[in-house]
């Protein structure tokens, strides 16, 4: 390395700059797009370049009189002129996603019921219908479950309408304005005077979709755009500068997560053999056995929960107590008619009160799998029966990637888990075992209830679980299973590198070693500390990088990243030219060392983390190095450490040691021994300052008394 090479400090702040932005950015995507799949936030998922696309050949509202829309068939329960669009046969994440209701009056004041808004209904709906997967325009378009809020999107042109008096009255008739009597200027003006980033890229997102269409001849001339009033540069723009205000879900708040990782523990460590007890005991009723044989005669025995075989089982069994009292609040019930009290007086269990009590298991076992493997929703809901294996050094769970990256769709991984995960994908195993054999799915989470046995879960299911769990433990009501991963990388890892060992103990690893190794492989970890390395220790891996590149590094760790980035001197010359890409991977290469957090010590910079397990000099002299973080500051000696790196910021605090010792040596009562260990020391030193390039002992000495 050329040690004359000009300081690189400010280009190094700019890549790592640009870096820590650009992983900001692609988290706030991450999370709005998962966001936008629930309704949870604005809806990011369509990519503005579906409008880029030739229009696939569908109905063309166009070829049809505008009076007869409101005949065509939508789905099998809805047409176009009904007050309520319903997708539900359709798959989707949520109820409320897969229907418009056209009957109501928003916060504007707006109700496209009125006749008065006959012509904003129009083209509000012919927006929509084109919206629609099986009528879309656009490939791109395959979700039912984001049919609301694309609705939600394409209303903002009502406030347009409303703005500027269009679309009132009757064609032909004096005053009756259009889009087409607005200049792009105007449209321009209306846009920059909305309130937020959202609304201001869903206007000119919803007029650039309706442009489209009226370009393709999918829209009658009354209803179309005639000119070009928004460019799709100027919607680039301002879906950018809504990306760029983006922000990812916040870890929980600790005393919320710390309520609902008890609860869940409870329900899978304490209750779980008694939601067994239940479902086995009256499994006919709660999956509709009775009435379907086929689904009764897969499991043994069982009875009916208004049986009086049924209510003295219940009777008989001891649930576990709380507070002197079973745990749960199921009770024998009278029942209401007299007819039924003089026929059967014994009274019935509640069917709704144990698939309740059943149902708060399976979440918490949902959570649970949230909460310690940092798995994203699609994949855990995706997990398949047998997924858990264990061996000599404990439990293994297999499962497929499913990120927003098509990329990495259909990746196999295979990470440790704790006992308490595997115990919850246990319970999941037994609870499902009859419903995949009816549904014939290898799914591990496959619905036990009446009306959807043997299917898979829904996709939405995680969302439905964390909520119910929150409600229970009156947490944030907000809670996504997203923000379990954030909290996981958190508080679990980056505020406090101690918080490892309280990791061990949790999930009852017999060693650091196994804690570590847990969650250096959790999904999206190890992206997560990159971002962590980039935006919380710039200054000292500026430092670092900075002093490879221009050879003024030393200490044997420090040579040894020295040589990495000689082994690669496109590097260098990359970054010269100001290219982040191979800062990238220099900060991967760091990663792949084992370099996960940096530490300053009094003498140098500590690279040994939880990613090396070998022994170093501030260990004690029993300890397993597996048992501890560094640096022990307290016993740091740097010198000889082979993971201590030297850098110019280091060199007062060296030059002074050598001062210190000069001293020492000089001084009336220094021991032999002293003097030896003096001169040793300053020999390390030395060697040190020659590595980054400046004066020896001899010259120090000689400044010094020099003045």
């Amino acid at each position: 390395m050329n040690p004359n090479i000009s300081p690189l400090k400010s280009r190094l702040l700019e890549a790592l700059k640009e870096i820590s932005d650009q992983s900001a950015l692609d988290d706030a995507k991450e999370d709005a797009e998962i966001a936008s799949a629930t309704n949870i936030a604005v809806d990011v998922a369509d990519n503005d370049a579906e409008l880029d696309h030739e229009l696939a050949p569908v109905l063309s509202l166009r070829a049809l009189p505008v009076l007869e829309w409101e005949f065509i068939t939508l789905s099998q329960k809805s047409k176009f002129g009904d007050a309520l669009w319903d997708f539900s046969e359709y798959p989707h994440v949520a109820k409320r996603q897969v229907r418009i209701n056209w009957v109501y009056t928003s916060k504007d004041g707006i109700n496209l019921a009125h006749p008065r808004c006959k012509h904003w209904a129009r083209i509000i709906k012919a927006l929509s219908f084109y919206s629609i997967p099986h009528f879309s325009v656009s490939s791109y378009v395959r979700s039912y479950g984001s049919l609301a809020s694309k609705n939600s999107k394409l209303r903002k042109l009502l406030g347009l309408f409303k703005k500027y008096n269009l679309y009132m009255g009757e064609f032909g008739q004096p005053g009756f304005r259009t889009i087409n009597d607005l200049s792009s200027a105007t449209i321009d003006e209306f846009i920059k005077s909305l309130d937020t980033s959202s609304k201001r890229w869903e206007t000119a997102h919803a007029i650039q979709f309706w442009q489209r269409l009226s370009l393709g001849n999918l829209l009658p001339e009354e209803y179309s755009i005639w000119e070009q009033l928004i460019t799709k540069k100027e919607v680039g723009r301002l879906r950018k500068e809504f990306d760029d205000k983006a922000q990812p879900y916040a870890p929980i708040e600790l005393d919320d997560y710390a309520n609902i990782i008890d609860h869940c523990v409870k329900m899978v460590e304490n209750y779980s053999a008694d939601v067994l007890w239940l479902y086995d005991t009256y499994y006919p009723t709660i999956v509709g056995g009775f009435e379907y044989p086929e689904r009764g005669n897969l499991k043994v025995g069982g009875v009916s929960s208004g049986s009086e075989e049924g209510v003295n089982a219940f009777l008989k069994y001891q649930p576990v107590s709380y507070n002197g009292a079973p745990w749960w609040s199921i009770r024998v019930k009278e029942r209401t008619s007299e007819h039924k009290k003089h026929d059967k007086p014994w009274g019935y269990i509640d069917v709704a009160d144990i698939i309740s009590v059943t149902a708060s298991l399976i979440d918490a076992c949902c959570v649970i799998i949230l909460a310690t493997t940092g798995m994203r929703r699609s994949e855990v809901i995706n997990l398949r029966s047998g997924c858990v294996t264990q061996d000599d050094e404990g439990h293994w769970l297999r499962y497929t990637v499913f990120k927003t990256s098509r990329a990495s769709q259909g990746d196999n991984k295979r990470i440790p888990i704790p006992q308490i995960t595997a115990d919850a994908i246990a319970i999941m195993e037994r609870l499902g075992r009859e419903a995949r054999m009816f549904g014939k799915t290898d799914r591990l989470f496959a619905s036990i209830n009446k009306g959807h046995f043997g299917r898979p879960t829904h996709a939405a299911y995680p969302e439905r679980a964390v909520k119910r769990v929150s409600l229970a433990v009156d947490a944030d009501e907000s809670i996504h299973p997203h923000r379990y991963r954030k909290t996981l990388a958190m508080y679990l890892v980056y505020q406090d590198p101690r918080n490892i060992e309280i990791v061990r103990q949790l999930f009852s690893h017999a060693s650091l070693k196994m804690t570590l190794r847990y969650v250096m492989s959790l999904p999206g970890i190890d992206d997560e500390i990159k971002k962590i390395i980039v935006q919380q220790n710039v200054d000292i891996l500026v430092e670092v990088l900075n002093a490879a590149l221009t050879g003024r590094i030393g200490g044997k760790a420090g040579k040894r990243l020295q040589k990495a980035v000689e082994d690669k001197p496109q590097f260098a010359a990359r970054l010269q030219d100001k290219g982040k890409e191979t800062l990238v991977q220099y900060i991967d290469s760091m990663l792949d060392q084992g370099i996960k957090i940096l530490h300053r010590t009094n003498l140098a910079i500590c690279l040994k983390t939880p990613g090396y397990l070998e022994s170093a000099p501030c260990d004690a002299k029993n300890d397993d190095p597996a048992t501890k973080l560094h640096p022990n500051l307290f016993a740091c000696d740097p010198f000889n450490c082979r993971f201590a790196a030297f850098v110019e910021s280091n060199t007062p605090a060296m030059r002074s040691e050598i001062l210190f010792h000069d001293k020492l040596i000089r001084h009336t009562y220094a021991s032999d021994r002293q003097k030896k260990f003096s001169e040793r020391r300053i020999a390390e030193v030395t060697k040190r300052l020659v590595e980054i390039g400046h004066v020896g002992t001899y010259e120090l000495l000689q400044e010094v008394s020099n003045g």
